[in-house]
């Protein structure tokens, strides 16, 4: 008797644990992946969850036949796990997660859901307790391979987050090269890009080689880039780095600015710009609560577009500048031109020398 509740407990718990990966195949990543090579890791690791609820539920259609119809599921969340692996190759990550999310996460769920249904019937159905004990047998089995899968999966996610975020942050840096060369000055930005790699991706690559599953598993939800990491280091990567793109540009405009007569608008910048950072400096390295991504945003925002019409009212000011001096260049040519046409004038119309006399030799 005490077998026998202890599978039918073992046969409630596996559902659940069903249950609760395949919320964990729909779960909202902010740090998830962009490319086709990090599609690709997501897509191994979503397997290894996929290959678990195909192998449990095909082994309750295959040891209770009155099952057979679970074989249906099976069949459908192996043609997702198709569809998912066409869409990491062709590097579409919208399409990607979102199916996931509405798709897959809801299929699994039906298919659990299904497993549940049938599980009800097994005294009707007549389920030996032997069959029981292989059912539980099959998932101990299956959830293993799982766990193992899964411990590599995560490592090899944890290095495609490394390599992404690597290349992210080289693609910054070659921004701000382009606006060293138009000589500006960029250091606050580029210590922006050094506090990330010190802060998020050394320590992220120092668990990815470890090599050790757990901390690979860890560190993913310690260090994010930008923001998702609920109870780990938030860098805000990309607030922290328009901030301090903004007031490299700023600090440029400046004294053309004042020399315009525009320093009202300067100020106007800098106080949406401070906003934003005050509002980022209270976030910390939290994540996003509430309104604090809209608090930061929406002041940097405001600041961006405001630096834009300083810079189109500058350039104005500047073409205007250069029709004046066109203007001006063209009347002092105008003038010289008929100052030059005068005197050509007079010369054509002064009255001829007359011819000297000729003198009589005979």
């Amino acid at each position: 008797m005490a077998m026998k509740k202890g599978i039918v407990l073992l046969l409630l718990l596996m559902i659940v644990a069903l249950g609760t990966v395949a919320l964990a195949a729909g779960a909202d990543d902010k740090n998830k992946a962009k490319d086709a090579d990090d599609l690709q890791s997501y897509a191994d690791r979503a397997a290894c969850n996929i290959d678990f609820h195909s192998k449990v539920i095909s082994g309750t259609a295959d040891r209770v036949p009155q099952a057979a119809a679970l074989k249906d599921w099976a069949a459908k969340i192996a043609r997702d796990e198709s569809q998912l692996k066409n869409l990491a190759a062709a590097g579409d990550a919208d399409a990607f997660h979102k199916f996931v999310k509405e798709t897959l996460s809801s299929d699994l769920k039906a298919a659990d859901s299904a497993v549940r249904d049938e599980r009800k019937n097994f005294k009707a159905y007549n389920t030996t307790e032997d069959t029981k004990e292989a059912l539980k047998n099959d998932y101990k089995t299956g959830h293993d391979a799982f766990a193992a899968c899964e411990k590599q999966g995560n490592i090899k996610v944890a290095q495609q987050r490394v390599n992404a975020y690597s290349r992210f942050l080289s693609q910054r840096q070659d921004e701000l090269d382009k606006l060293a060369k138009r000589n500006i000055t960029t250091t606050g930005v580029s210590a922006i890009i050094a506090d990330a790699q010190t802060t998020i991706v050394k320590p992220l690559q120092d668990a990815v080689g470890s090599a050790d599953a757990e901390k690979a598993t860890a560190a993913l939800k310690q260090y994010c880039l930008f923001d998702g990491c609920r109870n780990g280091t938030n860098f805000h990567f990309s607030a922290k780095f328009e901030q301090a793109r903004l007031a490299a540009l700023l600090a440029q405009v400046k004294p053309e600015a004042d020399a315009a007569g525009l320093s009202s608008q300067l100020a106007k910048i800098q106080g949406s710009l401070d906003d934003s950072k005050s509002a980022l400096r209270s976030v910390g390295t939290a994540d996003y609560k509430s309104t604090q991504s809209n608090q930061v945003w929406s002041p940097l925002k405001s600041a961006a577009e405001a630096l834009r019409k300083l810079r189109q009212d500058l350039n104005a000011a500047k073409k205007a500048e250069m029709e004046k001096m066109k203007e001006e260049r063209k009347a002092e040519q105008e003038k010289k031109k008929g100052e030059q046409q005068a005197q050509r004038s007079n010369r054509t119309t002064a009255p001829a020398k007359p011819a000297p006399a000729r003198t009589n030799t005979t």
